[in-house]
C-alpha cells in the first residue's frame, strides 16, 4: 500500500487501535490517576509552600517518567511473530499506522496527562486543605499554567526543544527495539547523556582550562557568544540542533518501521 494519507483510513485504523487496546489503556489511564495522585500528595506532605517553579518542577518531571513508559511501548503488535503479521496485515499504509501511534502514545496521552495531573492537584490540594490544621501556602494553579512558562523564550527554548528531542527519541527508540524496549531505551540515554557530558567537559577545557569547575554549556557570559532576538547563541544553536536531529529521527523510526514489511 502506497504510503500516502487517507484520512477516513486514518480514523478507522485510530479507532481500530483503541478499540483492540482499550482494556490497556483504560487500566494506563487509571493507573496513571492513582500514581499522579499519590505524587502530589508527597509533594504537599513535604512543602508547606508551593510556587509556579516548584509546580512547574513536579509536573514536568512527572511527565517525562510516565511519558517515558506510554512512548517507549509504542507499536506493541511489532512484538512477537503473530502481532507483527497483524499489525502488518492492517488495511492501512505505514504513514497511517506511524502517525495512529503517534497521536495515541503522543499526542492523546498529553492531554490525558495535562488533564489527570491538574484534576489530581487540585483534589490533593483541597484534601489536604481540609484536614491539615496549618493551612499550607500553595498558589491555585491554573491547567494550563506549567505551559505558559513554554512561551519565555530567553529561559526556556532550549527546554522545550530538549522535551521534542526527548520524546522523538523515545518515539523512535520504540520501532528500533522490537524486545525490552525500555531497558534498552534507558541504557541509550544513558549512553547519550555521558558522551554529552564527555563533549561539554572538554569544551569547559578547551574554553575555561583556567577554571577546571566551569562547565561551558550552562555558561551565560563567556566571550564565545553572542545574542540573538534576546537568546545566548549557545542556547539558540542548541534548540536549533536538538530540533533538527528530532525531524531526522522522526524519518528514521518511520523508515525503520517500513522495513518491517521486508
Amino acid at each position: 500500500m502506497k504510503n500516502h494519507i487517507n484520512f477516513k483510513r486514518l480514523y478507522l485504523t485510530l479507532k481500530y487501535d483503541l478499540k483492540l487496546n482499550f482494556k490497556t489503556y483504560s487500566a494506563f489511564v487509571i493507573v496513571l490517576f492513582i500514581v499522579l495522585f499519590f505524587i502530589n500528595t508527597i509533594i504537599l506532605i513535604k512543602r508547606t509552600e508551593l510556587d509556579i517553579k516548584g509546580y512547574n518542577t513536579y509536573y514536568f518531571l512527572s511527565y517525562f517518567v510516565c511519558g517515558f513508559v506510554s512512548i517507549c511501548t509504542s507499536f506493541p503488535l511489532l512484538r512477537g511473530k503473530s502481532k507483527k503479521m497483524t499489525f502488518l496485515m492492517l488495511p492501512a499504509s505505514n504513514l497511517e499506522k506511524f502517525l495512529v501511534q503517534f497521536i495515541i502514545r503522543i499526542i492523546l496521552f498529553s492531554g490525558v496527562f495535562v488533564l489527570l495531573f491538574w484534576l489530581d492537584f487540585k483534589l490533593t490540594r483541597a484534601i489536604y486543605t481540609l484536614f491539615e490544621e496549618v493551612k499550607p501556602q500553595i498558589e491555585n494553579f491554573g491547567i494550563f499554567t506549567s505551559f505558559h512558562s513554554l512561551f519565555n523564550v530567553k529561559f526556556y527554548s532550549g527546554l522545550f526543544a530538549f522535551i521534542v528531542w526527548l520524546i522523538v527519541f523515545l518515539f523512535a527508540n520504540s520501532t528500533v527495539f522490537s524486545k525490552n524496549t525500555i531497558f534498552k531505551t534507558v541504557i541509550s540515554i544513558s549512553i547519550i547523556s555521558i558522551c554529552v557530558l564527555l563533549y561539554f567537559v572538554f569544551l569547559s577545557n578547551v574554553f575555561y582550562h583556567e577554571e577546571s569547575e566551569r562547565l561551558f554549556f550552562i555558561s551565560e557570559n563567556h566571550p564565545y557568544t553572542i545574542e540573538f532576538l534576546g537568546v545566548n547563541s549557545t542556547r539558540l544553536f542548541t534548540s536549533i540542533f536538538l530540533i533538527g536531529s528530532s525531524i531526522l529521527m522522526l524519518l528514521f523510526s518511520f523508515y525503520k518501521l517500513k522495513e518491517k514489511e521486508v
